[in-house]
């Protein structure tokens, strides 16, 4: 169970992560969208999980691998955001985070080929969608 100090850091990096991956984005993964689905801060807050969402990508292990590699250089980023704010900035460990997959595309069915990948995009979905990417998609449409 989180405390309540974790949660507000959970939602202040989750805020400045995705604005961050607004301008780094393109360079990590040019034609592409990098979304900040959620984080997670340890105990002490020395350690930050960032799940993140990759679209469209054929090869996620590789743009994962790309945005570890960077994690120096957006860890210095948001030292710059949130240095007023928090007293260490948590080292960045990032995921893979595929938990809306399903939501989007649907299990596909054997029987019916208009259920891969397109077919059965809802509005519950897009919903939930806009929700956890509420900072990325609010400035995406300005």
């Amino acid at each position: 169970m989180d405390t309540l100090r974790q949660n507000k850091v959970n939602s202040l990096l989750l805020k400045e992560m995705a604005t961050i991956f607004q301008t780094e984005g393109r360079r990590l993964l040019p034609g592409g969208l990098i979304t900040v689905t959620g984080v997670r801060v340890s105990p002490d807050l020395g350690l930050a999980k960032v799940y993140v969402s990759l679209f469209p990508v054929k090869d996620k292990a590789a743009v994962l691998e790309r945005v570890r590699e960077d994690a120096h250089h957006l860890r210095g980023m948001l030292g710059h955001r949130v240095g007023k704010q928090m007293r260490v900035v948590p080292e960045l460990a990032f995921y893979i985070d595929d938990s809306l997959v399903p939501l989007l595309y649907g299990v596909p069915d054997q029987q019916d080929p208009s259920s891969h990948f397109f077919g059965r995009v809802d509005a519950g979905a897009i919903s939930a969608v806009m929700y956890c990417n509420a900072f990325s998609v609010s400035k995406f449409w300005r």
